[in-house]
């Protein structure tokens, strides 16, 4: 999955070690949100907008003190969460 959003590939964040696993673990769970969230957009017939979402603005879902700060989480969690909306939402990588 690229994120279409910012044209980043989610590969980037390494999951060997203790940060890569943290960063994985913010991707995927911001990743399912987005997709749920997308698809709640889809189906309620509103417009694409990914950051109207509480969740993506306080991209702090499933964070723990062992993840590292706290700041990194919510950056790689907005990632996933914009990748996971647009996939969601159906948006295309162009």
């Amino acid at each position: 999955v690229i994120d279409i959003l910012r044209g980043r590939d989610p590969n980037r964040y390494p999951t060997a070690g203790t940060q890569g696993g943290a960063n994985r673990a913010a991707y995927d769970n911001g990743f399912r949100d987005g997709l749920e969230k997308g698809r709640e957009d889809v189906r309620d017939n509103d417009s694409f907008d990914p950051v109207r979402h509480s969740r993506y603005r306080s991209a702090d879902r499933g964070y723990n003190s062992s993840y590292g700060t706290k700041e990194q989480y919510k950056l790689v969690y907005r990632d996933g969460f914009e990748a996971g909306y647009a996939q969601g939402y159906g948006r295309r990588v162009r």
